[in-house]
């Protein structure tokens, strides 16, 4: 008996501690169960749809293929070909008789020409001479023309050969684009410009004086080899054909100016000639850059190796005309060196060397003239005073005075 109780108290004690946890428990299976509350979703960001890139359609780049040979000359367009490598010159005589020289200048930009004709107004009745005064300067596209008393001489540049050579080619077949009046004088032919020419009467001159193809010479420089460019010339200047031109041999005694008759002129001209040839052009560039330098313009001396004669012609420029020092004739010599080292120094000189007339042109070597730079810095002060001198006393000048 006594063993028993500790053990039936024991369960009694269990049983109520066990009372508590079975009441947690009927009230767990009885509540409701809670929601569970997932976590915040993350922000939706709405973007507006991206424009869609605009197209744009390009032209396809068109590269002109070099061609692998130089082009061909037409048939029957040139009658002669003469190569002078040690000047880097090449000279064509086309079929309708236009001769063409051209100078390769290494590394020059684009292509020059000049155009030049041994006479101009001063070789035409005196009517028509006084007309054709009246020109001035025309042009045609880049080339810039103009109609003297002793020749008819163009040039210009361009960025293509085949640009160049168009407007040579207008220069001989058509109507100039424009015209400007002269305002020059020249005495010793006696001849005076009117005013009020009407343009079409000028721009039918200007057409007419330069025509006849035959009787110019073109002079052409680039960079590219001669064999570049002989079809080329061949093809656009060798099928043309000239008009009937009043143009012709050049007077060998120019009407002189008798009398005052020129008393209203402004300033003074003075216009001499003195003979001269191939061996005086050196010293007649030293001058001229000494005349222009004082005169700006206004004082100029040039050689007509044709008429082998040294021409001065000065407007109201006396004191452009006193004897040069030997410091301005070494500056002088310095600037003309240079211009004659340029393209266009030697295409000028190469003209003067071509306008001499003659079954085989030229007559002497055309490295003359693209070497002209070196008897230029030789040519002494006292040559230079020399022929300023001589022209000055020449018994052909005529002096206008107001």
């Amino acid at each position: 008996m006594g063993g028993r109780r500790p053990r039936v108290a024991w369960a009694v004690m269990r049983a109520l501690l066990g009372l508590p946890l079975l009441a947690l428990a009927a009230c767990a299976g009885t509540a409701p169960v809670a929601p569970v509350t997932p976590p915040p979703a993350a922000p939706v960001v709405v973007r507006a749809p991206e424009p869609e890139p605009i197209r744009v359609v390009e032209a396809p780049e068109v590269r002109e293929v070099a061609p692998v040979s130089p082009p061909e000359a037409r048939r029957g367009r040139i009658a002669r070909r003469a190569l002078f490598e040690q000047a880097g010159v090449a000279t064509w005589r086309l079929a309708n008789g236009l001769e063409v020289v051209y100078l390769r200048a290494p590394g020059a930009e684009g292509y020059r020409a000049r155009v030049e004709a041994p006479t101009g107004w001063a070789s035409l009745p005196r009517p028509l001479a006084d007309e054709v005064a009246a020109i001035g300067t025309a042009a045609w596209g880049p080339l810039r023309a103009e109609v003297g008393p002793y020749g008819r001489v163009a040039g210009g540049e361009a960025e293509t050969l085949a640009a160049l050579l168009e407007a040579v080619e207008r220069l001989f077949t058509a109507s100039p684009d424009r015209v400007e009046g002269s305002t020059g004088l020249w005495p010793r032919t006696g001849v005076l410009a009117p005013e009020g020419l009407d343009a079409p009467r000028t721009e039918a001159l200007a057409a007419e004086a330069f025509d006849r193809p035959a009787s110019f010479v073109v002079l052409l420089a680039g960079d590219v080899e001669w064999e570049w460019v002989e079809g080329a010339v061949a093809n656009a200047l060798g099928g043309l054909r000239g008009r009937d031109s009043s143009f012709g041999p050049i007077l060998e005694a120019p009407p002189r100016l008798e009398g005052d008759s020129t008393a209203a002129v402004a300033a003074p001209v003075l216009e001499a000639e003195v003979a001269g040839g191939w061996g005086d052009l050196p010293t007649v560039r030293v001058l001229d850059a000494v005349l222009d330098a004082r005169s700006g313009g206004e004082a100029r001396v040039s050689l007509d190796a044709d008429a082998g004669r040294v021409r001065l012609w000065a407007r109201g420029a006396s004191t452009a005309l006193a004897p040069p020092s030997d410091d301005e004739v070494r500056a002088a010599r310095v600037r003309a060196a240079r211009d004659a080292a340029s393209a266009a120094g030697r295409l000028e000189a190469l003209a003067t060397l071509y306008g001499v007339p003659g079954d085989f042109r030229p007559a002497r070597n055309p490295a003359e003239a693209t070497g002209l730079e070196a008897p230029i810095e030789r040519t002494p002060p006292d040559r230079v005073r020399d022929l300023l001198r001589r022209l000055l006393a020449s018994p052909d000048a005529a002096r206008i005075r107001p």
